[in-house]
């Protein structure tokens, strides 16, 4: 699928669509929020999602202007702890799209 293609998995987290319960809608309205991994740019997220799901009856547009930031340090306390719990296997950090 698509997911695999548009970074750590689309996440609609509020849907609007009509104005009364024995109506129906004539508009809908879906907010998606996307983590954005520290390899890939909001244009590039953008690009796909409208790929994917814009047409004729769907625009995508931002809400707020996208703020990247670095990605987290990896500290020795978080490291430690880390390796303690993994031992004898190898620890490689990297980002990557979480499994769904």
């Amino acid at each position: 699928g698509h997911e695999d293609e548009v970074g750590d998995r689309p996440l609609a987290t509020r849907l609007e669509a009509g104005h009364a319960d024995n109506a129906l809608p004539q508009t809908a309205r879906a907010t998606v929020n996307c983590r954005i991994l520290p390899q890939e740019s909001a244009a590039d997220i953008e690009r796909k999602l409208n790929e994917v799901l814009a047409g004729e009856s769907i625009k995508i547009a931002y809400i707020k202007q996208p703020k990247p930031s670095p990605p987290s340090p990896l500290v020795p306390a978080v490291m430690g702890s880390i390796e303690a719990t993994t031992a004898d296997a190898p620890l490689r950090p990297q980002a990557a799209p979480l499994a769904g």
